[in-house]
């Protein structure tokens, strides 16, 4: 799995707005280091899909920054325009 194909599953399977994820779980999950994961966590909230609820703790917790039904829906919309 490439750097792009992780990080749309971390988006579109690991985050949740109800529901934190951690970067060691992520780094189980898809078998790699933790600094990879972190890297990919920061690129997302750049682009505005993750946010990190405690930056400064430890496990950082991480949330998606709108649900998935909200995003469905806004694409719906989109293809529909």
């Amino acid at each position: 799995m490439n750097q792009s194909e992780r990080r749309r599953a971390i988006e579109r399977q690991h985050l949740s707005t109800r529901r934190s994820v951690t970067i060691p779980a992520l780094a189980s999950i898809f078998s790699v280091a933790e600094n990879t994961i972190k890297s990919d966590l920061l690129f997302l909230e750049s682009q505005g899909v993750a946010v990190c609820e405690n930056p400064n703790g430890k496990p950082q917790r991480w949330f998606a920054v709108r649900s998935k039904d909200d995003l469905e829906m806004t694409l719906e919309v989109a293809c529909a325009i």
